[in-house]
């Protein structure tokens, strides 16, 4: 074959592969199973994080000491 067919080849697989590129690129995404949350979880500082989370190790092992008892 030709170099300017070979071209003309190679352009035309390019170009296809391209627009199927943009074309994929530019089409919605599908909305995520579980649905769109629009309710935010409050921040909390680390310091509250930590209170909160040590109060509740404490209430599980006052229930596991109230079960085994």
């Amino acid at each position: 074959m030709e170099y300017p067919i070979v071209l003309g080849m190679m352009a035309a697989y390019f170009g296809i592969i391209g627009f199927l590129a943009l074309r994929k690129k530019d089409s919605p995404e599908p909305p995520p199973k579980g649905g769109i949350r629009s309710e935010e979880r409050p921040r909390i500082s680390f310091k509250e994080f930590y209170r909160a989370r040590a109060a509740e190790r404490e209430r599980d092992t006052v229930l596991a000491q109230r079960r085994s008892a």
